[in-house]
């Protein structure tokens, strides 16, 4: 007869599944999901324009051409907040590192930067 009792099968299988359930849902996420509202925050993506912002560069996800700013209000578009957005290109993130003051382009419609330049310091 095997060695496992039927109590001790089911609490190591419980145990399987707690430990997935917050991998699986992870797995369904969609882009957005994790960020929390913040007060005065406005989200309005999917207008077809191009929106202008100020911000700073907090990191660049080479990996996953995705640049992650800490930028002001997006007139027309978003408050204030820390963010990660797709680039149009890797290119766009050439020169640029954690802690550079940019001006960026972001295409609504696309959720992506189309454009971003370092500020004069």
């Amino acid at each position: 007869m095997n060695s496992f009792s039927f109590p001790v099968l089911t609490f190591v299988l419980s145990l399987g599944l707690f430990a997935a359930g917050p991998a699986a849902a992870q797995m369904n996420m969609k882009p957005g999901d994790g960020m929390q509202k913040q007060e005065g925050m406005q989200m309005e993506m999917g207008k077809d324009e191009i929106f202008e912002g100020r911000g700073t560069v907090v990191a660049i996800v080479s990996a996953k051409n995705q640049i992650v700013l800490k930028h002001d209000e997006i007139k027309g578009q978003m408050g204030a907040m820390t963010m990660g957005y797709a680039l149009a290109s890797p290119s766009l993130a050439r020169g640029l590192k954690p802690g550079d003051a940019v001006r960026f382009k972001i295409d609504g419609a696309k959720k992506e930067i189309v454009a971003i330049e370092p500020l004069p310091k």
